[in-house]
């Protein structure tokens, strides 16, 4: 099935809730794979970030068994953005390696990330997503934190209907520890990292206020 031509569905829902003058407020589904039965490469199942912009338009992005989507829907009926096909999965795919960064758990050893620093600052890991390989290159602070996450991601970020590989990056404002979790909790992410087109292709600026750790089958994750 051919994929839906059209701007990161994020790209999308920031400009409308500007327009609104309101926050979109998201929650996700994040996965340790650490208690997966199958120990799948993480993240072989992926995220579901779900939002309701001003009461009135709701939908996910997602990444789950395999296969990426967007829907976005008018009052629950109408739809706004729909896009779906191999190019979609694979952006998604690569998308949910990326978001790793919350699931620091899910890229301990024995997970089949290929860790590798390359000086004192940073260091890069590789991921296998359903047969996507992605690797990551993290630039860290003295603490050990991240402060900016950048890989190749597979995208039509200028909406021209041509998908190819292009710099997709993070850049972190704020650290948090949320439920024993240290992770970034505030920056910005978008297209063209490291180029002179990274601030036009910024499309998302988050910051998280909660959050819950989820095995594949929705419980919490024990800790000792």
């Amino acid at each position: 099935m051919a994929s839906t031509a059209g701007p990161p569905a994020s790209d999308q829902l920031e400009r409308i809730a500007r327009e609104t003058g309101r926050a979109a407020p998201y929650t996700i589904d994040l996965v340790d794979f650490r208690s997966a039965p199958d120990r799948s490469s993480p993240p072989a199942t992926g995220p579901v970030w779900a939002a309701r912009i001003a009461g009135v338009i709701s939908g996910s992005d997602r990444y789950v068994a395999g296969t990426g989507g967007i829907d976005w829907r008018l009052f629950g009926r109408i739809p706004l953005v729909h896009a779906e096909g191999d190019d979609v999965t694979r952006s998604a795919a690569e998308r949910a390696a990326g978001e790793s960064i919350w699931v620091p758990t899910s890229l301990l050893p024995g997970s089949g990330a290929d860790w590798s620093a390359l000086d004192d600052d940073s260091l890069t890991v590789g991921i296998a997503v359903n047969g996507h390989a992605v690797r990551l290159h993290h630039r860290i602070d003295d603490h050990g934190r991240i402060r900016t996450s950048t890989f190749q991601r597979w995208g039509d970020p200028d909406n021209q209907g041509q998908w190819a590989a292009h710099p997709f990056g993070l850049e972190v404002t704020q650290h948090r520890t949320i439920a024993g979790v240290t992770m970034p909790a505030a920056g910005r992410a978008g297209w063209h990292f490291g180029t002179d087109r990274w601030e036009s292709g910024v499309f998302f600026r988050y910051e998280i206020t909660a959050y819950r750790l989820i095995t594949p089958h929705g419980y919490p994750v024990r800790r000792n």
